[in-house]
């Protein structure tokens, strides 16, 4: 089918071979590139202001595209659209529709439309994704993952100097890849006093997700967090934030207990961004991300705690109050010297982890790794602290580190002991072990070689101490202890 875009018209469906409208004679190829192949909302909606249908560009290899069409001459819908032309056609980001072009439309009776062409987005709004799954709650770690994507989102836009104003479900496409895109940018207006202070803002709400100080013609960055907030009640809950009771005491809305797994911790932070005094509320995205990585950190040391109650993790909540949403936490323990995986390698894992659990990722992966001699059961352990959604994402990942076989394994684990300097931990650890066979003269045997080889590397400290110890069977077991058994 192709599709007319004159409203007035009585049949607006066409054959796929049309050139010309067969009811109205419009001209269906519009600039003589685009060609409207189906609509992409109700054409019979009442009170309508737009119309928009994905369209063929016969000019860029048949490439699906959206044309968005506004219906209504009205000065403030107007600057609405441009202004939404505008900031899309500006904004260059995956997690924003990219607006190629706008140009103006005429009719035979003179009438006059506004068309604005947009990067096509496949997926569905989250709205419609809700509706398809019965409004079922998301789940906290669902959550967690979406919270940062448009968090990020909501961080470039600002960064540019840009408020959407407009956060809710159905402004937000989940894509079949998992990604989020925030659309609907016609209502978003750049951050200038005359919008902070709201002398000529034109006032648009979304019942149960707009923020009070919009009602008063007031937006700040903090308006899009509150609207950020009422969106994940939404979707951890299932209900529209207006069908939900407000507390008489605070002015929060009353749903913890309608979010099936969510964590007091959690339902705080959401409480947070939603407050009714926006003082209250974060004073900008980095300020969210941060908050975020917290409570991943509380949830994997509960969970941590749960699998080895008697794991210590020294100083880490004062460590994570100086960081910020970049810097990872390390505590205080030595690094293993019985590495699983090459040097090159374990920091690639700590690096995929960093990225989806944030700064609790060395200490994860520095405990889960303490007693772990194979490279495939350590990545399934590491699964143990990671959300469901996470486990996919890792496994996808982290699949390379898998290949090598376990002869590789062993030899790349020797190579890369061989280059690592010794600490002195380990120095401690070998005089330990050696005295358990030797007796005190240990601690001089040590000595003696560490200063005969400056340069010594640990897997040649231990050959040349395994040397000393007369009898072959306790020699290999004092390697083995030290985990450098060389055949």
């Amino acid at each position: 089918m192709v599709y007319c875009l004159n409203p007035k018209c009585s049949q607006r469906q066409n054959p796929d071979t049309a050139t010309k409208c067969e009811a109205c004679n419009t001209s269906l190829l519009i600039k003589d590139r685009y060609l409207p192949i189906r609509p992409l909302c109700n054409l019979d909606a009442l009170y309508r202001y737009s119309e928009i249908f994905e369209v063929k560009d016969i000019k860029d290899n048949n490439k699906l595209k959206v044309l968005k069409i506004l219906m209504k001459n009205d000065s403030k819908i107007v600057e609405l659209f441009e202004q939404e032309a505008k900031i899309l056609i500006q904004l260059t980001h995956p997690g924003i529709p990219k607006a190629e072009e706008q140009f103006s439309l005429y009719f035979k009776n003179g009438q006059k439309v506004l068309c604005l062409i947009m990067e096509k987005i496949k997926g569905q709004n989250l709205q419609q994704w809700l509706d398809e799954n019965d409004h079922e709650p998301i789940s906290q770690d669902l959550a967690l993952y979406w919270l940062k994507q448009i968090t990020e989102i909501l961080a470039y836009v600002h960064r540019n100097g840009f408020l959407h104003r407009d956060i809710k479900p159905s402004n937000i496409i989940l894509k079949p890849n998992g990604k989020l895109v925030l659309i609907d940018f016609g209502t978003a207006r750049e951050i200038t006093q005359t919008v902070v202070n709201g002398h000529t803002v034109t006032f648009v709400y979304s019942y149960g997700y707009t923020a009070p100080e919009q009602f008063q013609r007031k937006v700040v960055p903090q308006s899009d967090f509150f609207a950020l907030g009422r969106t994940f009640v939404h979707l951890l809950t299932g209900q529209h934030p207006s069908n939900l009771a407000c507390s008489s005491v605070t002015g929060h809305l009353i749903w913890p207990s309608l979010a099936p797994d969510i964590s007091p911790i959690f339902a705080n932070f959401i409480d947070k961004l939603m407050e009714p005094s926006l003082e209250k509320r974060p004073k900008n995205t980095q300020e969210i991300l941060r908050e975020r990585e917290k409570i991943i950190l509380q949830i994997a040391w509960r969970r941590l705690k749960e699998i080895d109650p008697m794991i210590q993790l020294f100083s880490l909540e004062e460590r994570l109050a100086n960081s910020n949403s970049k810097e990872t936490v390390i505590v205080n323990v030595e690094p293993n010297s019985n590495l699983v995986l090459s040097p090159e390698k374990y920091s690639l894992l700590e690096k995929k982890l960093i990225e989806l659990i944030g700064p609790i990722a060395p200490t994860l992966l520095q405990q889960v790794g303490k007693d772990t001699l194979n490279p495939k059961k350590l990545v399934e352990n590491l699964r143990l602290y990671l959300t469901q959604h996470q486990q996919v994402e890792f496994e996808k990942q982290v699949m390379l580190l898998m290949q090598d076989t376990a002869e590789k394994f062993h030899t790349d684990s020797i190579k890369s002991k061989e280059k690592k300097k010794i600490s002195e931990s380990f120095v401690h650890q070998c005089e330990s072990e050696l005295s358990d066979i030797v007796g005190p003269v240990a601690t001089l045997l040590v000595q003696k070689a560490l200063v005969s080889h400056p340069e010594i590397s640990p897997v040649q400290l231990v050959q040349i101490l395994a040397e000393k110890i007369p009898e072959r069977e306790k020699a290999r077991h004092f390697q083995k202890r030290l985990g450098y058994i060389v055949s």
